[in-house]
Formats: structure tokens, C-alpha cells, sequence
């Protein structure tokens, strides 16, 4: 192994890989539970950043299936949903923002109707250009080794490419633009040419758009299904072939708007393509959930497109987050391990006697992570040698406090544990603090929940008291650090490879094939990689604001986590409201919405454990953000019962008396 061998050097940009590094590091796991995307429905794929969703997109890419035919590494694509043509915007590499160079020079009253107009031609023309790339690329791969033949059979003859020229050339397709194109490669040419003048319109090398262009736009996804037919009525495609239409990073449509126009035009012409319900056409939109929910009118009709009738979602996030049934597939845990092997397969690394890929994706993250230190070892790992320096309840008697030293020694745990069971108990029966037989009268032993539930806000108070980072390590630990999101494990991974490859000597790393990364070192790299999402959270719609009220609200939270010396709420590591209280909205309502859409907080509902009190809703950070802000990511008991008026109050630091707790609490158990 080398100095610069990090597997996870290069996070997922899913554009730049080729199709041999995408049919090498993609993985099927995520496809499994998406059956909805082989369907003729349009699929909206939401989901965070990092979700997978491009990666997902991909499979539909003419390039990875000729990769994985020819590779002879199985497709997730059902074999009787494989005669499709696919074409594809990506908003973002696609420029779609110029339109905005231009439009400030449109009379205000018809600005709406000059963005449909302009964003609809530029977006069939560039689908166009996508299917007519598509075919001649087939054909020339065909030729070669007649690859996709069975599933996609391109056929081009003179008569065809003549019966061709004869139907673009009619008035119904394109008014005629395309007239003087005698073969697929001259209205290749034509196309882009269409888009040539509209950007040198854009960037101001002209001073109108074309007319003959400004003539003949057409709307939104009707060229598109006009060239199909043309495409099937001349035999160059398959009858039965089917057209997905793939728009990626449709949220910066949304940011488009937002930033230039206030409007949302833009979405709304993508939601009327989706309207049209064409057997021939359907579209696969990946985007974030803010920028999907916010707008489902669609252009020209005052109604808004429905799921289910117009569309079907796939929400990533939703599949791959972990589900409370125990007997449910864990989805996320199962990905993250398969991506894991695939990306040290990639890089070459392990044993040649026994190769990355022999080895099972569920034991391999162990072999190099380890096993998460457990509540007890993280204790220990605290407190070391230290001499005793638990802050003990007043009046606590001689046999109390040698009993809780002398856990101190052997399991430090058990001696917080035991201080914060005393100050439980304190609130209603002074007589336990002067019992001089401790060990006939401390319970909590052999209470396990009441252990489980305390053990992680335990060891943070510890860590604090011994002056030592929290530490977090382990194949355990990263999984639920990671939150369900694939971009987030890699970027940890990223960063433990990283440190350990800092502190290893080049002549240690000769010897190596696959590391066994120490706890120490897998710490370091966890706090960074969580700095990093911290800092990140400035990126994104609303980003500044997000970042205030999460770094106040973590504040809060890890604030209330300390000063609970008793440890009688050890579930106040997220916070709840009250639902009708939070759907009524305000500003704080808004904010948390945000937080929420970019996946800075993990949103739930909330059953309160007193009944009649009201359905409520529970928010927690999340998992990656969690070791900046000293919080445990794993969630017990009951969160903080708040509300939007003291949550408004953190947020712009005013000081109000909250309201009184209606939580249960826990000051005395048994």
C-alpha cells in the first residue's frame, strides 16, 4: 500500500466517473428496493445530497449498459424492462441558469410566459440532441459487437434515413426547422446549432434570438414524443421501445427561481410535461425534497400535478432509513458495507492470497473498523488512571462513597451511574444517601433499560468531566453516524483512512494489505468528518440561516445533556413540539422545515407517553453533526418538551420562561 491509497479519495461525483469505474463501484443494493423505477410511470427519485440519487439515475445511461453487457457483470435492470432509449438534462452541467442573463430585458408582464417559452425549446431540443447522440452511438457499438442487439436493435438504411428526412421536414414536426437535414448526423448538427444561438444570445453576442428560432418553439415534451414516433415509423428503433427522460438536480430549478425570478415557472413547466401521461414517454426527476414539494402547479392550468396519478415517488432517504421492526431488511447497513467492498476492491487493496471480493461486504468493514467500543470501554478509555473526581450528592455516607471509589477502579461507569441513581433518589428519600450497606440497597444494576437508556448521555458527561473528546469508533458507530446516506459514510471513511495513512510510516505501509485502523485514529477522523458537515451546512438552500439555528439548538440541547447531573431526562438529545402548534407555522416553523428538507435534523412523530396530551413531533440532529456538538447519536427515551416560543427564543436569544414540562421525567424509577 502506498501513501496516497485512500479508497475513498474521491467521494461519488457520479458525472465524472467512467463506465468502467461506475459498473465497478456501483452498487445493486439500493436498486433492490426501487422496483417503481423499471415501471412506465414518471419517477420522482428524492432524496438529501449524497442520497445516491445521480448514482441511481445513471443506470439508465446508454454508456454503463454497454459497460455492463459487455463486462458480463449483471445489470439490476429486469431483462423484460430493457428495451428503452434513454436521453437526459443535467441541470447543473447544462447551464439552465443563462436564461437568466437575458431576462431582466423582458417587459415585466411577460416574463412568465418568455421563461416557459425560452426554457421549454432549449430543454426539447437539448432531449433531442441526447436521443439522436444515443442512436448513432448504439449503431457504432453495434456494429462492432452488436452489443444491446437482443434488448435495443438500432437499425439505419438509406431508405430509412430517406423516410426520415422526409418526416422532420413536415410542418408538424418543428415547423419545418429541421428541413434541410438529409441524414440523423445533419439534424444532429441542426440541433445543436438551435442551442449555439440561443447561447450567443445569452452571452451577449447577439442582441435577439434568432427568429427563425423564435418562430418555431414548440411546448414543453411534445417535439420530443413527435421524434419518437418519427424514430419508430422509420424502424431506426423498436416499436415496443420505450423513452425515459432523465432530469437530474432538479432543485436548481428551485434556486433558479428563488435567486432570480420569484416565481416558479421553470417547475411548472417540468410538472405539465409530467401531466401529459404519454405511453411513450416517461421521466425519471431526481431532486431534493424542498425543491419537489414547494411546486406541483403546472404551467397553464391551475391545478397540481398528483402522485400516483401524474407521477410515483421514490424517496430514498425513506428507504434507506433504518425502520423501528427488527424483522425489516436493513437497507442502509447492507449498502453502506457492499459500497465499502467496492471501493477497496477497486483500489486493489488486501491480501493476494485472498482478494477484497472474497470476502464477505459483512465482515470486511469489521476487519478493518473493528468492533464499537462499548458505554463500559469508552469509560475506561476516559478515565485511565485518573484519580477520583465524580461530584457526589451532599451527605452521602463514608460506605457510599468508598462503594462508588471502588467502582471507580474497576468500572467507572458503574460509579457515575451510581451518582446519578443517587441524585434520583435524593429528590424523595434522603434516607438511601446514609445507608451504610450500599450494596443490599443499589438497584439499577439489575435494571438493563434503565442502564440502556442512560449509557451514552453517561459517557458524554464523562468525557466532559474527564476533559477527554468523546470518542466514537468503530463499524457500528459509522453506520449510525452516517445517518442513512451513503455520501456522508464515505466522507467519514474518508477521513479515518486519511489519518491513519498521516501516522503510518511509508516502510509500514509496504507491508500491509488491509489495515486494521486503531480506535485512536478512527476518532480523529470521525470529529473531522463531522466539522466538515457542520461547515457544510452553510452550502444550500438558506445556508447561513440553517447554520445559526442548528449550531444554537445543538448548543441547547448538549447544555441541558450536561447540566442533567441526575440523568433523569437521558432522552433530551432532540427536541418536540406539539403538532398543531408546529403545522399552524411561523418563522421557527419555516426554519425547521429547511433543516428538515436539507437533512440537518431527522424528522419524526412523536406519541407522548401521556395520554390525551396530543400527538406531537420530534426532531433530533443529525448523526454526523452530532460529535462537534458533544450530543450521543443514538436516540433514547423521551426528547425535550418544548415549544415554538422557546425554540424562537434559542434561535434569536431572548430569554422567556419555558413552558412547564408536560414530558414525563424520570427522578425516581424504583
Amino acid at each position: 500500500m502506498e501513501k496516497n491509497d485512500n479508497p475513498f479519495h474521491d467521494l461519488w461525483l457520479t458525472e465524472k466517473l467512467n463506465p468502467s469505474e461506475y459498473v465497478s463501484l456501483f452498487s445493486p443494493k439500493i436498486a433492490e428496493s426501487t422496483d417503481e423505477l423499471w415501471s412506465n410511470s414518471n419517477i420522482v427519485i428524492k432524496g438529501r445530497q449524497g442520497s445516491g440519487k445521480s448514482m441511481l439515475m445513471s443506470l439508465f445511461e446508454l454508456k454503463n449498459r454497454i459497460e455492463f453487457s459487455r463486462s458480463g457483470i449483471a445489470t439490476p435492470i429486469p431483462e423484460k424492462d430493457r428495451c428503452f432509449l434513454y436521453a437526459k438534462t443535467h441541470l447543473i452541467q447544462d447551464n439552465i441558469k443563462e436564461i437568466a442573463y437575458r431576462a431582466n430585458e423582458v417587459p415585466k408582464e411577460n416574463i412568465d410566459t418568455w421563461l416557459y417559452k425560452t426554457f421549454s425549446d432549449i430543454f426539447n431540443t437539448k432531449i433531442i440532441i441526447d436521443i439522436t447522440k444515443n442512436i448513432l452511438h448504439l449503431k457504432k457499438e453495434q456494429d462492432l459487437d452488436s452489443v444491446l442487439t437482443k434488448e435495443l436493435k438500432i437499425q439505419i438504411s438509406k431508405e430509412q434515413i430517406e423516410e426520415f428526412s422526409q418526416k422532420i421536414s413536415n410542418d408538424n414536426f418543428y415547423s419545418n426547422y429541421y428541413s434541410t437535414s438529409k441524414s440523423l448526423e445533419d439534424f444532429l448538427l441542426s440541433a445543436q446549432e438551435r442551442i449555439t444561438k440561443y447561447r450567443q444570445y445569452f452571452n451577449f453576442n447577439e442582441n435577439k434570438i434568432c427568429n427563425r428560432v423564435n418562430q418555431t418553439t414548440q411546448p414543453i415534451g411534445e417535439p420530443i414524443e413527435k421524434f419518437i414516433d418519427i424514430l419508430k415509423e422509420c424502424g431506426i428503433i423498436p416499436k415496443e421501445c420505450q423513452l425515459y427522460i432523465g432530469i437530474d438536480q432538479h432543485e436548481e430549478l428551485y434556486e433558479i427561481e428563488k435567486n432570480e425570478y420569484n416565481t416558479t415557472i421553470f417547475r411548472k413547466a417540468i410538472n405539465q410535461a409530467l401531466s401529459q401521461r404519454t405511453q411513450k414517454i416517461s421521466y425519471r426527476v431526481g431532486t431534493r425534497h424542498y425543491a419537489w414539494d414547494a411546486s406541483l402547479e403546472a404551467f397553464g392550468s391551475n391545478a397540481s400535478i398528483e402522485e400516483y396519478r401524474d407521477y410515483v415517488i421514490v424517496n430514498i432517504d425513506e428507504i434507506l432509513k433504518p425502520k423501528e421492526d427488527p424483522s425489516t431488511k436493513v437497507v442502509f447497513k447492507n449498502f453502506a458495507e457492499d459500497v465499502f467492498q467496492r471501493r477497496l476492491s477497486h483500489l486493489g487493496t488486501g491480501n493476494r492470497s485472498i482478494p477484497i471480493k472474497n470476502i464477505p461486504a459483512n465482515e470486511l468493514l469489521t476487519r478493518v473498523l473493528g468492533k464499537s467500543l462499548s458505554p463500559k470501554e469508552r469509560a475506561r478509555a476516559y478515565v485511565k488512571n485518573k484519580p477520583f473526581i465524580i461530584p457526589l450528592p451532599d451527605h452521602l455516607s463514608d460506605e457510599w462513597i468508598n462503594y462508588i471509589k471502588s467502582d471507580w477502579k474497576s468500572e467507572p461507569l458503574y460509579a457515575y451511574l451510581t451518582s446519578c441513581w443517587l441524585r434520583q433518589k435524593k429528590q424523595n428519600n434522603w434516607d438511601l444517601l446514609s445507608s451504610t450497606t450500599p450494596n443490599k440497597v443499589v438497584s439499577w444494576k439489575e435494571k438493563k433499560y434503565w442502564i440502556k437508556e442512560r449509557n451514552e448521555a453517561a459517557t458524554i458527561q464523562l468525557a466532559g468531566l474527564c476533559k477527554e473528546v468523546p470518542i466514537w469508533s468503530g463499524a457500528e458507530h459509522v453506520i449510525g453516524l452516517s445517518g442513512s446516506n451513503i455520501l456522508v459514510f464515505m466522507s467519514i471513511c474518508r477521513a479515518i483512512w486519511s489519518n491513519w495513512l498521516r501516522i503510518t510510516s511509508t516502510e509500514e505501509l509496504k507491508l500491509i494489505d488491509l489495515p486494521s485502523i486503531p480506535s485512536k485514529q478512527q476518532n480523529i477522523g470521525i470529529h473531522e468528518a463531522s466539522k466538515i458537515w457542520v461547515d457544510k451546512l452553510r452550502e444550500g438552500s438558506n445556508g447561513f440561516e440553517r447554520k445559526e439555528f442548528i449550531t444554537k439548538i445543538s448548543d441547547w440541547i448538549s447544555k441541558k445533556l450536561r447540566e442533567d447531573k441526575a440523568l433523569s431526562n437521558p432522552g433530551n438529545t432532540g427536541f418536540s413540539i406539539k403538532k398543531d402548534e408546529f403545522k399552524k407555522g411561523d418563522e421557527i416553523s419555516r426554519i425547521i422545515g429547511l433543516c428538515v428538507d436539507n437533512g440537518d435534523l431527522i424528522e419524526s412523530q412523536h406519541t407522548p407517553k401521556n395520554i390525551g396530551t396530543g400527538d406531537r413531533i420530534k426532531w433530533h440532529l443529525n448523526p454526523i453533526l452530532c460529535p462537534t456538538f458533544r450530543i450521543p447519536h443514538i436516540r433514547t427515551k423521551e426528547p425535550i418538551y418544548t415549544s415554538l416560543d422557546e425554540i424562537n427564543s434559542i434561535y434569536n436569544g431572548k430569554k422567556i420562561a419555558p413552558e412547564v414540562q408536560s414530558g414525563p421525567t424520570q427522578l425516581s424509577l424504583f
